[in-house]
């Protein structure tokens, strides 16, 4: 005979605001923050999630693509909305939504170029996760594409620590945060403002 199983997962908002509020309380009174709700909130609850955050003051949520971006948008979502995957062919669509790609190599730069439309974009440096980003030797070329397109507004420059949460592997964490700051140092210079810096995720807030 058929067995039926129920499994009910309850988010506490509350307690969300709570450690919104705590990892807040780590940083300097300035800092930026934003919440990642990629792949539904980790299966929690993306729209319900967003919709909480944005209450209690983060400054911009980040997705893994834009079919995300654009629930949370026709769910109400005013802040500001990364996407990290944003792919060539969903260049119209982000547009039309106010969602802001993260461009993390020479070709998706291009598309972007192509269109000839202003947008707000975030550029992802590789500081040694090796998943995805420019590399050091990529810069030159980027600047000089960046000074020649100014309709495509810098918001932030980002990297990802690999492995914030391994005291064993604090070594590597810092040497990933010096070239990061190097390699931003000279983009900023290159286009001429500046522009939001972000690389720490809660691992290396807490820490």
């Amino acid at each position: 005979m058929p067995i039926n199983h129920e499994t009910i997962l309850y988010v506490d908002l509350k307690q969300l605001e709570k450690n919104f509020f705590y990892l807040k309380s780590l940083l300097q009174k300035d800092t930026k923050t934003i919440a990642v709700v990629k792949a539904h909130a980790y299966g929690l609850g993306d729209v319900e999630i967003s919709k909480k955050l944005e209450s209690v003051g983060v400054d911009a949520l980040w997705v893994a693509d834009f079919e995300e971006g654009v629930n949370l948008r026709k769910n109400g979502i005013k802040i500001p909305i990364i996407v990290a995957n944003p792919g060539a062919k969903s260049y119209q669509t982000i547009i039309d939504n106010q969602l802001e790609p993260v461009i993390y190599n020479l070709r998706l730069l291009s598309t972007y170029i192509d269109n000839k439309t202003p947008l707000n974009i975030h550029i992802k440096l590789n500081s040694g996760m090796n998943r995805y980003g420019f590399d050091s030797a990529e810069l030159d070329e980027l600047i000089l594409l960046l000074q020649s397109n100014p309709f495509l507004k810098v918001s932030s420059i980002c990297s990802h620590l690999s492995s914030s949460n391994d005291q064993n592997k604090d070594a590597f964490s810092k040497t990933q945060i010096r070239l990061f700051e190097e390699n931003y140092h000279k983009i900023q210079q290159g286009i001429g403002y500046p522009t939001d810096t972000h690389i720490l995720n809660s691992n290396g807030v807490l820490r």
